[in-house]
């Protein structure tokens, strides 16, 4: 979500310290609230309420990197694989 839509949701302006607290809830919490359930949160109870939120964000956000980190090993794994596999078809045939 962009700075200046989500002040217009809210109705005011936000720093850029708030907005990228924010925006990290809005990114990664894993209740996966939609742009005006983030706006009808910040009315309630503000930046204390996202700072909250924080931890569970910050989880989702590494659990995240972790995964995208697994997913490259084992396609580096499974090329590897292919690759030596491919070399004794290769050498089976001559």
């Amino acid at each position: 979500m962009l700075k200046e839509e989500l002040e217009s949701l809210i109705g005011q302006q936000v720093t850029g310290d708030q907005y990228d607290l924010i925006n990290h809830v809005y990114m990664w919490h894993p209740a996966d609230f939609s742009k005006q359930s983030i706006a009808n949160l910040w009315k309630m109870g503000g930046q204390e309420i996202f700072k909250e939120l924080t931890s569970a964000a910050d989880h989702m956000c590494e659990l995240e990197t972790h995964i995208s980190q697994l997913k490259q090993q084992l396609g580096n794994a499974k090329a590897n694989y292919d690759s030596i596999k491919a070399g004794y078809m290769n050498n089976a045939q001559d």
